[in-house]
């Protein structure tokens, strides 16, 4: 979360930064997400792994053999909305556009 928050600050000032997080964590995200047994991630987790042995079968396959969890990298992605994957302009070109919507810009 700390993460998110970081990009946040990073692209827009400190009172858009605060209502975006908001609005990410009240709108875009589930209430459990970033509860204590944090269910919401854990059960996206579950449909991370459904759609890779239904559309990615190979992976899967190669997954089940070197007895990889998918979840080891998949709660870092989900719980940073992805924002550790992409480069900052990516990030800056993602997220000034919903803070210039959310304006009404």
């Amino acid at each position: 979360m700390s993460l998110l928050a970081g990009c946040l600050l990073l692209i827009l000032d400190e009172d858009d930064a605060y209502w975006m997080f908001c609005t990410l964590l009240e709108n875009y995200l589930p209430h459990d997400y970033f509860t204590p047994g944090m269910a919401g991630i854990m059960a996206d987790q579950e449909v991370l792994k459904a759609l890779v042995a239904d559309y990615l079968p190979q992976l899967h396959a190669h997954f089940v053999a070197i007895q990889f969890d998918i979840s080891m990298v998949g709660i870092g992605w989900f719980m940073t909305l992805f924002v550790d994957s992409c480069p900052l302009q990516v990030r800056g070109e993602i997220i000034g556009k919903e803070a210039r919507e959310r304006k009404g810009l």
